[in-house]
């Protein structure tokens, strides 16, 4: 009978060391720090998650937002700390045309909590972009820490914004048979 309990003993290891491994997978996807992006220019709400800032090529490629020429957007940019110690960094958000800063959007020094979750929200106003960099894609870059994101930006204009130019008449004449 004790031989019994020795044999069984080693398929009980073997079962543990597997759900050991099983579990440091598990637990190894899990911590870092996530965060997501959402964007709402009043016509709609389009989020970026953390899969798809991970894997852009998977989600049509690069993330794009748009506003109205008379409109604004509210960004909330929202941090997940899945890890054992308090998340410190210097949250930066710019809007930037060929490497150069446009516009200040958002700054501050933030801190969460371990296995913590905070937002952040910014409202960017079509009426403060410089005329210049109105009609061309732009991008607004966030950068907290070594974590660096990138949103395109498009504002435009909407149907109710075009002036109302009349089309000019074209008058053919053909030459007769």
């Amino acid at each position: 009978m004790a031989t019994r309990k020795h044999n069984n003993i080693f398929l009980i290891l073997a079962l543990l060391c597997f759900l050991g491994i099983v579990a440091i997978f598990i637990f190894d996807g899990y911590i870092g720090v996530y965060d997501t992006l959402a964007v709402n220019n009043g016509q709609y709400t389009q989020t970026v998650t953390p899969d798809q800032w991970g894997q852009p090529e998977r989600y049509g490629g690069s993330f794009n937002a748009g506003i109205p020429c008379n409109g604004s957007a509210t960004f909330t940019y929202t941090m997940e700390n899945h890890r054992f110690n308090k998340y410190n960094s210097r949250l930066d958000a710019t809007l930037v045309y060929n490497e150069q800063i446009v516009l200040n959007l958002f700054g501050r020094d933030i801190s969460i909590p371990a296995f913590g979750k905070q937002s952040f929200e910014w409202t960017l106003s079509a009426a403060d972009v410089p005329m210049q960099y109105r009609n061309v894609v732009g991008t607004i870059k966030i950068v907290s820490g070594n974590i660096q994101r990138q949103v395109g930006l498009n504002i435009y204009e909407t149907a109710a914004t075009k002036s109302a130019s009349p089309i000019p008449t074209i008058t053919i004449t053909l030459p007769p048979r």
